[in-house]
């Protein structure tokens, strides 16, 4: 089953869904037979958005997500290792345009001698007050459209962060 058929059937098993329960509070209000202000506002509801299921269904089909609820599989990464060659300098991050749903993950590199740290400016990137620290080792994963919004700064000249995204 593909992604757009998968995004279909669970659609209609939440329309089916809501049928069932609109019929299970029809049944019950058969005894007074006023149909109760929740079956209402449920039936209005299904109404709306049996209109709105074809608009549903083609916005699924250009969405990153896979009907499993997360990024398809990509085919290739991208990976680079960057050296500080001179410590407090800013260094920007590669021009990587990051695929929707995915993120551009930094480490520093596991035997550096000091700490990295990342900002999202060349200014930033040496204010003690904008950076997130790296220490040896560590990584974090930035959800960003482009790398090249990071800036990375090691404390120590020959420190290195490694940089990777899915492509």
């Amino acid at each position: 089953m593909n992604e757009h058929n998968r995004g279909t059937a669970a659609m209609v098993v939440s329309t089916g869904a809501a049928i069932a329960a609109a019929t299970a509070l029809a049944r019950a209000s058969k005894a007074t037979g006023a149909l109760p202000p929740e079956l209402i506002d449920l039936l209005v509801a299904m109404a709306d958005q049996t209109n709105r299921m074809a608009e549903m269904i083609d916005s699924l089909r250009g969405s990153p997500v896979s009907g499993r609820g997360w990024p398809e599989s990509r085919s290739d990464v991208q990976i680079i290792r960057i050296i500080f060659p001179v410590a407090n300098t800013p260094i920007q991050l590669p021009n990587w345009e990051i695929p929707d749903g995915l993120a551009v993950q930094v480490l520093a590199w596991p035997t550096n001698a000091n700490t990295i740290w990342i900002g999202n400016s060349q200014a930033s990137a040496i204010n003690i007050n904008q950076v997130l620290p790296l220490a040896a080792g560590g990584a974090v994963p930035y959800r960003i459209k482009n790398s090249n919004a990071l800036w990375a700064v090691a404390v120590a000249a020959g420190d290195a962060i490694s940089v990777t995204s899915e492509r």
